[in-house]
């Protein structure tokens, strides 16, 4: 007697699914059929720290449009290349950070934007004029557009380049954007937080029940809340 995988009932697929540790093996159980898509949740809340894919440096050619939005990955745990392709070109662009499989995009404008290379999501954070050390931008004072007061009060200008490349240092997310968690940055002078009811950046003062770790190569940020000795 054969059997209909694809009707096996939702609250199996539902445990079934829970079970999975790793995300790739999570897609490829929602792309089974379409029961089995439709019976889980399209992101999952339930997986542990991944091992991260490494985002590999574009070469320097004459390339279409197209083709700069090809990306190569590298995946350790399966110790293979993915290729894909990202919401729009990565030409020109700074890739200052990823956290919880988003990348953190900045180019020349003051735009700050989060990318799913998985989905092809894409967000938007408060632009760069939005942080509290940042006094002006004025498009018109070219080479200088950007005016920023420093620790002691002194006021001094960056371009729009210097800013893309050397403002921002780590931007941090506590959990996927999709949850609405907290998102950190830490800028050039200062740790500022996102405060969503602005929109807007402003200096972080307290934690609270948060705790934020920054290193050189990766930073994490949770909720210390079940985490005695915190």
């Amino acid at each position: 007697m054969s059997v209909d995988w694809s009707q096996l009932p939702p609250e199996l697929l539902e445990t079934i699914a829970k079970k999975l540790k790793i995300y790739v093996d999570y897609l490829r159980f929602r792309a089974v059929c379409h029961n089995w898509r439709s019976s889980v949740l399209k992101t999952p809340n339930h997986l542990p720290c991944q091992i991260p894919w490494l985002f590999l440096p574009q070469p320097h050619s004459h390339q279409t449009h197209k083709l700069h939005r090809r990306r190569a990955f590298f995946s350790l745990s399966e110790n293979k290349f993915h290729f894909l392709n990202l919401p729009e070109p990565s030409h020109c662009k700074r890739l200052c950070g990823s956290s919880h499989g988003w990348l953190v995009i900045l180019d020349e404008t003051p735009t700050i934007s989060l990318i799913n290379a998985i989905t092809d999501a894409k967000l938007y954070l408060p632009p760069l004029s939005t942080f509290p050390n940042v006094s002006d931008l004025n498009f018109s004072k070219i080479g200088r557009e950007y005016t920023l007061r420093t620790f002691t009060g002194d006021l001094v200008t960056h371009n729009l380049r210097e800013m893309r490349d050397v403002f921002i240092k780590k931007v941090v997310l506590s959990s996927s954007p999709s949850n609405g968690r907290r998102f950190y940055c830490r800028s050039d002078t200062a740790s500022d937080r996102l405060n969503s009811s602005g929109p807007r950046w402003e200096k972080v003062e307290s934690l609270g029940d948060g705790a934020l770790f920054l290193g050189q190569n990766s930073s994490l940020c949770l909720v210390s809340v079940g985490f005695s000795g915190m």
